[in-house]
């Protein structure tokens, strides 16, 4: 990567961070703040914070590695190749299928959550794009950046719309008139953005994982399995048992439970497999590689391919995978502390009152150190929202999951933006100057209608 823009700015906001315990007094927050000393980051803590980094959010690299596994046998069978070359000849209006593929990730990010899980979907979407002669900021905005306006408006998202419905107390159908205007604005906005830059690419640009080796058996088997795994994936990640549907809750038990003379024979034949909705990034990756197994034996791949498909999927992933835990070197700082410098800071900004600014302050704060906004909530920042803004919970969920959003797809703490720069090995400045524009007016978007929510409500 050009001048390696991305680590750069990642180390600077760690050592503006680092910096900042030396000034800011830590604190905490158990239903009312806490003031304690100052609490500086050490040298010996230098060495130390990282390798906690490693361990903590090993399971991100884990999920990245498991999908490049996943893409490397998909590209030994020699039908995947051939079926992008089926997709892109029958693409005839280019645009048209960038706007609809950019629209419908949105919308799944939007109501599945759980961004990480859906990079599933990047190599193959961004093979495509590729394949269609866009270039590589073409193919990352429609593939990484899709999932990323999706968690700006979070319809019932996991990780963001059903955190906020948990600290907050408050239904999803709440304001979800104004919610679906906003995704469908802000969506529309990207899809503008995209398509008046998407000119095709002057320097023929290589697919990632697309193999010129081509295999005459049928597609059909692959179409089948790819389209389970990635089905299969969603439901797995998100409990359906929000919306009192039980069917697969119901049947985990009865499995679970199954009796043959005393002995539960499906409870210790499947023993650590967790009900659908309930996966962890454990049990994603798990199913991948269950399935990337599979997927070799329908094709009959050797087994000396098999491990070359492994081999070239764990060196296309490796880095993005050790950038995704990277990426949260501040976050496993925070984690690992009984206390810390964002809860000065939220209670600082968000003591008194409830108001617009201050909330989008500590939200653009907050967000900063902490790239997982359910994390965000669950400490003070949330809890001093719950106390002083009662009466705004909805314009609070919109301003700040809106705002956290918007900045995962700016800063280099982001999971997914700095993964995904990696495996697309985009420059981090060309990115910014492609995206900063849409940032801003999105920016004022949400702050307009938060205005508006709050004269009305």
């Amino acid at each position: 990567m050009k001048k390696n823009n991305l680590l750069k700015t990642l180390l600077i906001i760690f050592g503006v961070f680092v910096i900042l315990t030396w000034i800011i007094p830590s604190g905490t927050y158990n239903g009312s703040f806490v003031q304690d000393k100052v609490n500086p980051i050490g040298i010996f803590d230098l060495f130390k914070y990282p390798l906690y980094t490693f361990v903590t959010f090993i399971q991100y690299g884990m999920v990245i590695l498991a999908i490049g596994i996943f893409y490397g046998i998909l590209s030994k069978t020699g039908v995947y190749s051939k079926l992008c070359d089926d997709i892109v000849d029958k693409i005839k209006k280019k645009k048209l299928f960038l706007g609809i593929t950019i629209f419908s990730i949105s919308l799944l990010s939007s109501i599945i959550g759980s961004p990480l899980i859906l990079f599933l979907f990047v190599p193959f979407i961004y093979d495509i794009v590729i394949l269609l002669d866009y270039n590589k900021k073409t193919a990352f905005a429609v593939s990484i950046g899709s999932i990323l306006i999706g968690s700006i408006c979070s319809l019932c998202g996991s990780d963001i719309a059903l955190a906020a419905k948990e600290i907050f107390e408050i239904s999803l159908k709440k304001e979800i008139l104004v919610k679906i205007i906003l995704f469908i604005m802000i969506t529309l906005l990207y899809i503008n953005l995209v398509l008046s830059h998407s000119n095709e690419s002057k320097e023929k640009v290589k697919p990632i994982f697309y193999d010129k080796e081509r295999s005459k058996k049928s597609a059909l088997p692959l179409k089948v399995l790819m389209i389970f795994t990635f089905v299969v994936s969603m439901l797995g990640i998100y409990s359906l048992k929000t919306f009192g549907f039980t069917f697969f809750t119901d049947i985990y038990n009865s499995l679970m439970n199954f009796d043959v003379n005393g002995f539960k024979l499906f409870g210790n034949l499947f023993k650590g497999m967790s009900e659908f909705g309930l996966w962890s990034n454990y049990d994603f990756t798990v199913f991948i590689i269950i399935i990337s197994i599979v997927i070799s034996w329908v094709y009959t791949i050797n087994i000396k391919d098999v491990f070359e498909g492994i081999k070239e999927g764990i060196i296309k992933t490796y880095k993005p995978a050790l950038y995704a835990m990277a990426s949260c070197l501040i976050f496993a700082v925070i984690i690992n502390n009984d206390s810390n410098i964002m809860e000065t800071i939220n209670n600082f900004i968000l003591s008194k009152d409830f108001s617009i600014t201050k909330t989008s302050l500590a939200t653009i704060s907050g967000s900063i150190f902490y790239n997982d906004y359910s994390w965000l909530l669950q400490g003070g920042f949330g809890n001093i929202l719950v106390q002083n803004g009662a009466n705004n919970y909805s314009i609070i969920i919109i301003l700040s999951s809106g705002l956290h959003g918007l900045l995962m797809m700016l800063l280099p703490t982001s999971v997914l933006l700095t993964s995904g720069l990696i495996y697309t090995n985009l420059d981090y400045k060309e990115w910014l100057k492609y995206i900063w524009k849409f940032i801003l007016i999105v920016f004022f978007v949400i702050i307009v209608i938060s205005i508006i929510l709050v004269k009305f409500l």
